[in-house]
């Protein structure tokens, strides 16, 4: 699976009650390095990429729900069952995932457009 791949594999079981260990699902496999988190939220703002050294990526909010449709959509629940991928189950997935990634302080801009952290601005946290 590269990068850029958002599905996901058949073994992925969810429950499209509780969003917020879907959201972590996501995390966890699109958005974790060497169990880093590199996806970044912060009002109303997602940051992609924020552990590389040369600045995070900015992404809009309608790139991060095609991302979660795109998840959500190869997974199945934990009756094995596809996902049902609707514009609820996404928006709360979506809710839960900006609670996932929420930095602590606003990621700073550099002169090439592109966001990196201050030292300690993310919240630790483990996957």
């Amino acid at each position: 699976m590269n990068v850029t791949d958002t599905t996901t594999t058949t073994s992925t079981r969810l429950d499209p009650k509780d969003p917020l260990p879907s959201a972590r699902a996501f995390v966890e496999a699109k958005h974790t390095q060497k169990g880093v988190l590199t996806l970044g939220y912060y009002k109303g703002v997602f940051y992609e990429d924020i552990d590389n050294a040369s600045g995070s990526q900015v992404r809009n909010i309608d790139t991060v729900r095609a991302w979660l449709y795109d998840f959500l959509e190869a997974a199945q629940t934990r009756d094995s069952k596809p996902f049902p991928t609707n514009r609820a189950t996404v928006s709360n997935v979506l809710d839960a995932l900006k609670a996932v990634c929420l930095l602590s302080k606003r990621p700073v801009a550099r002169s090439n457009g592109r966001y990196v952290l201050a030292a300690h601005h993310r919240d630790s946290r483990e996957w």
